[in-house]
């Protein structure tokens, strides 16, 4: 990156982090100018550090900026000065009532032009694409045929709904990611600028020191925390895979399953409370409901996502012989102690999500917190030059949300708007004949077909407003139903032909990117299954009794658990083939919310593990 680029790069990733820090501590503008000041800050970004020329053999900050760079990146700033001198106009008129200037018509087809090649340059074609699409379908809804037939819309009347109202670019997503998710990313800047991220690695390996394949662990251990923090699969794996990928393949892992394994475990991160990530955020705000009853839903599906890649990893490491002992490159005790006050900033911010607080304050006491603990010792004390740093890059790990978040919401307008999400359920449920199995395997196919390419948050929102009325409409809960979307939108970062995080896993690993692939989705198909287990049992969300929760939480566990015996067909030998067919059918069994099915489950892996775990050491 040039000095020029960067400088400037610099300077706008800080001003944006302060105006967001400024309004969190003094109070927030209207939301006609807060989130377009939001989205300005990310674009402008954007064409600075993702460039127009894109060789494929090089990174976005190695490529040279041309002109239309430049003048791309300074539009943005022009759209928020007018935003910001339209102040009391822009705040206070009416959608579809009051009138659209020429000049409202000019600045809100630049910022929506510049926005699709924004995203385009953040995330790829997909999302871009399917945006066009969805715009394309509104202004020529009365020449579409049958059901898909609706009124269209003017120019004048698209403008205003998407670039003048919070029915558009400035909807529901952008507003989640100006109010809550970019201070979360910036507390994730602020937590690795004073060494908390790597002390995060070095407890999963300490913890994990003495565990059969502990690298492996290790991974499990730290992509989750990390994950859920960054909220991103992809940056997950390459903040984390550097380190774990290498140490696995010396502790023994075959080169593919070390590549799989670091995607899964990344992937996982985003459903892991008690951040899980950006999408959540949003899914919270859909929803309704406050965050905390989406940590506590989330909870017992997260856990058994983990305790199956666990349990196979540990099936895995004795199936390859694997030794327990303590691997040359773990940290000293001593090193982990010098910074364990590190872990109060995370405390912090638990506090605060637990006490229901806004998120918003919860993640700048966390920053607060942050930089005040590390001020402890020398050697995490932060900096007033890392400070800015962190600032930077807080800014530029926003943009792989902001962006994304802005575009899916021209997508929610058009839906809005046409009423498409209506006809969509009643096809879904036309398709399934009205029976609620099928309907769940053709939303989690087309959550997975529309994540393909796409950041979590963009397939989860694009799904959820598309998708997940189908759902309600045969009786599932609106959470349940968006967090089944949720789950399917995540681990699309991992399936086959198109999954983000597998290909940068392979690419850390130096593995074949279909072997990788194929090998995660091995690794995470309890997480395509659970979905269906919550979604038909309420219980697994906790919303039932406690003994309730704990028989049907105990059952799921041990379900995902013989299913990864299963699949690895290893317990304390090698297994047959007529055994692990039975281990799926107790699997199932166990998965499926009926006492009777639980009792034969549980009798059917008792019967197994008796005869086959023998001399386990």
């Amino acid at each position: 990156m040039g000095p020029t680029r960067k400088r400037l790069a610099f300077l706008i990733g800080v001003s944006w982090s302060a105006c967001q820090l400024y309004t969190a501590l003094f109070g927030f503008y209207p939301v006609m100018i807060q989130r377009p000041l939001h989205l300005c800050f990310a674009m402008s970004l954007t064409f600075l550090v993702f460039p127009l020329r894109n060789p494929a053999s090089s990174a976005p900050s190695s490529r040279p900026l041309n002109g239309l760079d430049y003048i791309c990146s300074l539009i943005p700033l022009a759209v928020g000065g007018y935003f910001w001198a339209d102040y009391s106009r822009l705040t206070t008129r009416i959608q579809f009532v009051d009138r659209v200037t020429f000049l409202d018509i000019v600045v809100g087809t630049l910022s929506l032009v510049l926005l699709l090649e924004a995203c385009r340059r953040v995330v790829g074609w997909a999302l871009p694409v399917l945006a066009l699409c969805a715009v394309t379908y509104q202004f020529l809804g009365p020449w579409w045929p049958g059901p898909l037939r609706h009124s269209g819309i003017s120019m004048v009347d698209f403008v205003d709904q998407q670039t003048l109202s919070v029915q558009g670019i400035y909807g529901v997503p952008t507003g989640v990611a100006t109010d809550y998710i970019f201070y979360f990313m910036l507390f994730a800047a602020f937590l690795n600028a004073s060494g908390g991220g790597q002390l995060f690695m070095d407890l999963a390996s300490r913890l994990t020191r003495r565990a059969r394949g502990g690298p492996a662990k290790a991974s499990v251990v730290a992509s989750s925390i990390m994950g859920s923090i960054n909220g991103s699969a992809v940056a997950n794996v390459a903040a984390t895979g550097i380190f774990t990928i290498p140490l696995m393949k010396r502790a023994g892992l075959p080169t593919n399953l070390s590549g799989a394994v670091e995607a899964v475990a990344s992937t996982g991160g985003q459903l892991m409370p008690p951040v899980m990530g950006a999408s959540a955020f949003i899914l919270a705000e859909l929803v309704g409901i406050p965050y905390i009853e989406v940590v506590k839903a989330a909870l017992i599906p997260a856990l058994a996502y983990y305790i199956s890649l666990y349990f196979m990893l540990d099936l895995y490491a004795r199936r390859l012989g694997l030794s327990r002992k303590e691997g040359d490159l773990e940290p000293s005790g001593e090193k982990i102690l010098r910074k364990i006050h590190l872990l109060l900033p995370l405390m912090v911010l638990i506090y605060f999500i637990v006490t229901a607080a806004s998120l918003q304050r919860a993640a700048v006491a966390a920053i607060v917190a942050t930089v005040a603990v590390a001020c402890i010792r020398k050697e995490t004390r932060i900096s007033p030059g890392r400070m800015l740093e962190a600032l930077s890059e807080g800014a530029r790990q926003a943009l792989s949300v902001s962006i994304p978040c802005a575009a899916a919401g021209i997508l929610i307008g058009v839906v809005g708007y046409t009423g498409i999400g209506l006809r969509l359920s009643s096809l879904i449920i036309a398709l399934s004949g009205g029976f609620l199995l099928p309907a769940m395997v053709l939303v989690m196919i087309g959550t997975i077909v529309l994540g393909m390419g796409m950041p979590t948050s963009g397939a989860y929102i694009t799904a959820a407003v598309l998708l997940a009325p189908a759902l309600s409409d045969l009786g599932i809960s609106q959470l349940g139903a968006h967090l089944f979307i949720f789950f399917f939108a995540a681990l699309s970062m991992i399936t086959p032909p198109v999954g983000l995080a597998s290909y940068a896993a392979a690419g850390i690993s130096g593995a074949k990117l279909t072997e990788t692939s194929l090998l995660a989705l091995r690794l995470a198909l309890a997480g395509f299954i659970v979905p269906f287990a919550f979604a038909i049992n309420p219980v697994l969300l906790m919303q039932g009794s406690l003994p309730s929760v704990l028989w049907s939480s105990g059952t799921l566990f041990l379900g995902v658990m013989a299913l990864g015996a299963a699949l690895v067909g290893v317990l304390s030998r090698p297994l047959s083939l007529p055994v692990r067919i039975l281990l799926s059918a107790s699997a199932v069994l166990l998965i499926v919310p009926e006492r009777w099915t639980d009792l034969a489950g549980a009798i059917i892996l008792a019967a197994i593990a008796a005869k086959t775990m023998k001399n386990v050491d």
